[in-house]
């Protein structure tokens, strides 16, 4: 791998597109102006094919630097909403072209939902599905189909917690307020939120001065939420700032966290949704992360996780990072075994007429150039 990376960060946001990871975003407690601008200004790919980092230059418009925000990619577009500019939360959607490398500012129609972070959201169809999040109390024109509870605990309680469900339109460019029916979860904070074909599942999250571990099931069809009470006798601890996402549909895949005590965990688990249980991975872990990200990887069943946070995030001294982490949580399919194979060995083996044209052009770029 290049020593060229991005630097140390969290809060940030990452979406994958055509077997790259992209990273925009977030924030650390570097006091170099320069290295805070780049978390607005540059767009960072891993090629997950080449192992290998690259700075993305964006156009002249770029949003304004910002952490906590929520990202889908859809169709080949970062759509990226909310985050705190510190101060302010904003409410504001983004996207970023990432064919042309092109951001533009969107303004949908609609009623708007309230400035938030720390918010989650996953993509069905041709809507992004938006819960929860911390801000300010919503106003009179914004959505409020649910509750708000304000964090008594600053001095300056303006902002809180909701539990606000609703949707952007990709193709009309709307907001659409959902209906947010059944036992919906209570207001939260930096929990999370994936789906699997017509449902979402969301776990855990901050509420008020608890770390939550209820679970919880939205179907996406008639936005009607169910509490999953899971069959097994062990299960995840209450925590925030964690990941959890499908890596496949069978199977979820939860990491890392703050919980309640505000420990960093480093925690593995498997939730399988046929047999309605979660499954502890008993293996060796040192990578305490907390307010990371955490993508699928080049093939099924491989997972990774960049940045984020290492020690108490609300301590003087943070310790952000800037590695990789990869999961491989099931076996690796024989034709990825294989390019490894063709790619280690490089010319000795890639012979261009007895490939496949897409094997080809997929074993030339793992090899990289002179491979």
């Amino acid at each position: 791998m290049d020593d060229i990376k991005p630097v140390k960060r969290s809060g940030h946001v990452a979406v994958l597109w055509n077997n790259n990871m992209y990273i925009w975003g977030g924030y650390n407690e570097s006091d170099d102006l320069i290295e805070r601008r780049q978390f607005s200004s540059i767009t960072w790919k891993y090629d997950l094919n080449q192992n290998k980092w690259s700075k993305q230059t964006t156009g002249n418009y770029k949003p304004r630097e910002r952490l906590g925000s929520c990202a889908s990619c859809v169709n080949g577009k970062m759509i990226v909403f909310a985050g705190c500019v510190f101060p302010d939360d904003q409410n504001d959607v983004n996207v970023l072209d990432l064919r042309k490398m092109e951001w533009k500012s969107l303004q949908p129609t609609g009623v708007p939902p309230s400035s938030r972070n720390k918010l989650s959201c996953c993509v069905y169809y041709d809507r992004i599905i938006y819960f929860g999040g911390y801000g300010p109390s919503p106003k009179q024109h914004e959505i409020r189909n649910g509750e708000y509870i304000a964090d008594t605990s600053v001095w300056r309680n303006y902002r809180g917690w909701n539990n606000h469900l609703f949707a952007y339109d990709i193709n009309t460019n709307a907001w659409i307020t959902l209906p947010n029916k059944g036992e919906a979860p209570c207001p939260r904070a930096a929990h999370t939120m994936t789906s699997v074909e017509d449902k979402a599942f969301l776990f855990g999250g901050r509420h008020k001065n608890e770390r939550l571990n209820d679970f919880h099931q939205l179907c996406l069809k008639t936005f009607t939420w169910t509490e999953i009470t899971p069959s097994s006798p062990y299960q995840p601890i209450g925590r925030s700032w964690h990941s959890c996402i499908a890596i496949n549909r069978k199977t979820l895949f939860l990491f890392g966290g703050l919980d309640t005590q505000q420990n960093v965990l480093c925690d593995e688990w498997l939730y399988c949704l046929h047999n309605n249980e979660w499954i502890k991975l008993n293996k060796p872990n040192s990578y305490p992360r907390l307010w990371h990200t955490a993508c699928t990887g080049a093939y099924h069943g491989q997972v990774v996780v960049f940045g984020g946070c290492r020690s108490n995030i609300f301590a003087d001294n943070q310790e952000h990072c800037n590695d990789l982490i990869f999961f491989n949580l099931q076996p690796k399919p024989l034709l990825r075994i294989c390019l490894e194979v063709v790619t280690l060995h490089g010319k000795k083996l890639l012979k261009k007429d007895v490939l496949p044209k897409s094997l080809y052009e997929l074993v030339s770029k793992m090899a990289g150039e002179g491979g």
